[in-house]
């Protein structure tokens, strides 16, 4: 869920399914779908729009991490679409790109964002990692912590 800064109310909403696809829909305008993606081959646990960056002219980041294990730092158009009269109905819904993607060792059962920068992965033999996110640099795991 990404929220409007100026009115406080919701303005996008991205969901993920269990087939790995994540579908962004217009939560403040016409509640439609306007960006959609397959971003991983099973089912997404986590994912976060990262703040919008001034001058990107509604391209936004998204970050998610599914039950295959990577993590993906993605691209997708949020800009309203040129729509004629006649289209209006059946509006483009533009695709979420991946720019790239890395694989993390533990098998993923549970995980959370805290913020865009730090992801959290929970294990189902108790192992909890920690993973700083850089958008630009690498993704570097933090500490990792096992049940004794």
């Amino acid at each position: 869920l990404e929220i409007d800064p100026a009115t406080k109310a919701p303005k996008y909403l991205a969901v993920g399914n269990a087939e790995g696809l994540v579908t962004v829909f217009d939560f403040a305008g016409e509640k439609r779908p306007i960006a959609a993606g397959q971003l991983h081959v099973s089912g997404i646990e986590a994912m976060i729009f990262v703040p919008d960056v001034k001058g990107s002219k509604g391209v936004r980041k998204l970050v998610t991490v599914g039950k295959d294990r990577k993590i993906v730092i993605a691209t997708c158009d949020l800009s309203p679409p040129q729509l004629t009269s006649y289209k209006k109905k059946a509006a483009p819904v533009a695709d979420i790109t991946q720019e790239r993607a890395i694989a993390v060792p533990e098998h993923v059962s549970c995980a959370v964002f805290d913020g865009h920068e730090y992801l959290h992965i929970g294990t189902e033999d108790g192992t909890v990692a920690c993973y700083g996110i850089d958008l630009e640099g690498k993704v570097s795991r933090l500490r990792r912590t096992e049940q004794r």
